[in-house]
């Protein structure tokens, strides 16, 4: 009988060894949680001499899967981005969208910062822009080339007015090339009336 408890007090010593080379800054209260209970699930555990062995692997995988705050934060990035629709996103949005993930991934970053670094990863994503704000951009600059002072204030009103119907309008991504012609071709056309 006390070779069973040697063998199991050996391994539990060896787990509390391995425990404690877990930095706990790089752990949420939860995740902390979640390795001191792997561990207090093995001391309590009943188990044969001939499987402690491979129990203590099995505790031991368990512990390296738990997730870091930065493996919490990756994770949460990646599911952030995989909500932008890429039919609304140019090949270039995309590729951005893609880089400030990567960037994030592959930062070296502070446990202290990770919360810091994620929401602005997040808020880099959310200020890519999408297709309609794009056209948007062209159309209000195609906007501004026109002199007011040459025309009158219902032709100023009435593109105004267009580039407004513009920016409120629902557009399929698929479609909003051919609309911001046909809004150019408008506007072009209340001038030349």
């Amino acid at each position: 009988m006390d070779a069973v408890l040697t063998l199991k007090d050996e391994a539990v010593a060896e787990l509390e060894a391995y425990r404690a080379t877990f930095d706990e800054s790089e752990y949420s209260a939860e995740s902390i949680a979640e390795l001191d209970k792997i561990l207090t699930d093995f001391i309590n555990a009943e188990i044969e001499p001939s499987h402690i062995q491979i129990a203590l692997n099995e505790v031991k995988a368990a512990m390296d899967a738990v997730l870091t705050l930065r493996d919490e934060a990756v994770a949460e990035l990646e599911a952030y981005r995989a909500m932008f629709d890429e039919s609304e996103y140019s090949a270039e949005s995309i590729a951005e969208l893609d880089k400030i993930l990567s960037d994030f991934i592959n930062a070296a970053i502070e446990p202290s910062q990770i919360q810091i670094a994620l929401g602005e990863a997040k808020a880099a994503m959310d200020a890519v822009l999408t297709l309609k704000d794009e056209a948007v951009a062209e159309l209000e600059a195609y906007r501004a080339t026109f002199d007011e002072s040459e025309y009158s204030a219902e032709a100023v009103a009435e593109l105004d007015k267009i580039l407004s119907d513009f920016i409120n309008a629902a557009i399929e991504p698929s479609q909003i090339q051919i609309a911001l012609g046909e809004a150019k071709a408008t506007m072009d056309a209340v001038l030349s009336e």
